[in-house]
């Protein structure tokens, strides 16, 4: 009994601190079984949202629900190459929607995708056992603040100011940036004040500092052959496909520009894939904004963002049905 009482209250005092701290129920861990939830949601006619942690963060569904009357499925990954899902999406016959790619230049010229396979695994297999362990995690999550990843005791001993052991990398692993909904709907963490910020600062700077390889170019006209062949075989169903870069600022836009110029990455990419996009450099509107962390919009701008966004993509993609309502959307 006197260790169950013990137990009680060690967990309790843990939720309170961690519900102090920023963590909140409701904010779910962003795993394979979540996004393969939302990837089964991926079939005829639907409006699919791809790419890493800008697409993830940058985009309110709520907000683009509110101005078109249709909410998007949420596919994209954070620190990962949309790649492997676009040709996921290519290659399955069920899916002739609308797809919104997100380029996060280097990040997605330079990396195939490959950590993400385990995203499309969980997306292939299905069993009620399978179906029953994410209802109850996602139950405790709804009502337990604890449960985040970054909570866990790897995270958390990662942070901890001790000097570096041998071999150590320079940084610890990114921390937690957004908080996430069951349809993996995502904003900024609250609880990313100043000094938590800085930390992803400092990720930044060092996973900023590899540059290009050598053979750039031809990498970039691999991966746009690669990309026009997965945009071409959602057209044949009746699909289209539009791609989005993201505002950015600071050394990230610096070093972005520097080793994936938008001459010779983006412009050839939407050339040889035969589509429209989206850059915000391109638009002077969404050249305001000043990310936190100089890679991610804040939820507040989100919101701001997300009709300039939806003004921007060719209708074919949005369907905006309520005309009125991108009218009155925040400008």
């Amino acid at each position: 009994m006197a260790v169950g009482l013990i137990s009680t209250l060690l967990l309790g005092g843990f939720e309170i601190w961690a519900r102090q701290r920023g963590f909140a129920p409701g904010d779910y861990v962003n795993g394979p079984d979540l996004w393969a939830k939302e990837r089964h949601k991926a079939k005829g006619d639907a409006l699919v949202l791809i790419g890493s942690s800008r697409m993830f963060g940058d985009v309110n569904l709520d907000v683009w629900e509110a101005t078109t009357g249709e909410r998007p499925i949420q596919l994209a990954i954070e620190g990962k190459s949309p790649r492997r899902i676009l040709s996921d999406l290519a290659a399955d016959e069920a899916f002739r929607g609308r797809l919104v790619i997100g380029v996060a230049s280097g990040l997605f010229l330079f990396d195939d995708g490959a950590d993400s396979a385990e995203f499309i695994a969980a997306s292939k297999r299905s069993s009620p056992a399978e179906w029953s362990d994410l209802q109850l995690t996602l139950a405790l999550e709804s009502a337990v603040a604890g449960f985040d990843n970054d909570l866990r005791l790897p995270w958390l001993w990662s942070w901890a100011p001790l000097p570096p052991r041998e071999k150590q990398l320079p940084f610890p692993d990114v921390p937690k940036l957004f908080e996430v909904g069951q349809d993996r709907a995502a904003a900024m963490w609250r609880g990313a004040d100043a000094a938590w910020l800085d930390q992803h600062k400092l990720a930044w700077s060092i996973y900023m500092n590899g540059g290009a390889p050598p053979n750039a170019e031809k990498i970039f006209e691999g991966v746009a052959q690669q990309v026009a062949a997965d945009v071409a075989a959602i057209r044949a169903r009746g699909g289209e496909v539009a791609f989005v870069s993201f505002p950015v600022t600071d050394f990230v836009a610096v070093n972005e520009e520097k080793s994936t110029p938008k001459a010779k990455a983006w412009d050839v990419l939407l050339a040889m894939a035969k589509a429209e996009g989206v850059h915000y450099t391109d638009h002077p509107e969404m050249q305001g904004f000043s990310p936190p962390e100089y890679s991610h919009l804040s939820a507040a701008d989100a919101v701001v963002f997300t009709p300039m966004l939806i003004r921007a993509l060719p209708e074919r993609i949005t369907r905006a049905r309520t005309p009125a309502r991108l009218a009155a959307a925040p400008k």
